[in-house]
């Protein structure tokens, strides 16, 4: 970054530092993973895969959050949006997503692997009452996704971020 600065490295290093941050943070809220989901935004055109699936993952993680607070009509509208501007409408589409860019084929499917286990939590939790022999079980879930949804994606994430700085920098 000192020795040939450039906007695109620079927005790597951002991405790396907060993620680091969050990675290795001791006590993390779930809020916390706003920290890092800014700088991850801005490199949207360059790794826009692995970019919407961070946002989509770290909205998924503060879902016990907005449950809390009444918000979960407004995080599904917003999420769904989201997918939406950035997969389907032709003047929006982020052109690393809908080309061939996007990424190896094992990657898409570890996106739509988790992106589909997301999905399914929400209908079981919609769905299915937690049974009456155990009634904080759905309590444990909530507490153990958050985090737990949020860090091995974080981990891949910043990954990406270290291995594209050290390509971006061979330029």
């Amino acid at each position: 970054l000192f020795l040939g600065p450039t906007g695109l490295r620079f927005r790597y290093a951002l991405a790396n530092c907060a993620l680091a941050f969050f990675l290795f943070s001791f006590q993390v809220h779930e809020k916390t993973i706003l920290l890092p989901a800014l700088p991850v935004m801005l490199l949207l055109h360059e790794e826009g895969l692995v970019a919407v699936w961070f946002q989509l993952i770290a909205a998924f993680s503060m879902t016990p959050l907005l449950a809390k607070d009444g918000q979960l009509t407004s995080y599904a509208a917003c999420s769904l949006l989201f997918l939406l501007l950035a997969t389907v409408v032709p003047e929006v589409q982020i052109p690393a997503v809908d080309s061939g860019r996007s990424g190896p084929r094992w990657l898409r499917g570890l996106v739509a692997a988790s992106l589909g286990g997301c999905v399914v939590i929400h209908l079981l939790e919609l769905l299915v009452a937690p049974p009456a022999s155990l009634p904080l079980v759905s309590v444990f879930f909530q507490s153990c996704r958050g985090e737990r949804a949020t860090r091995p994606v974080s981990c891949s994430v910043w990954m990406c971020c270290v291995c594209c700085v050290q390509y971006v920098g061979g330029r």
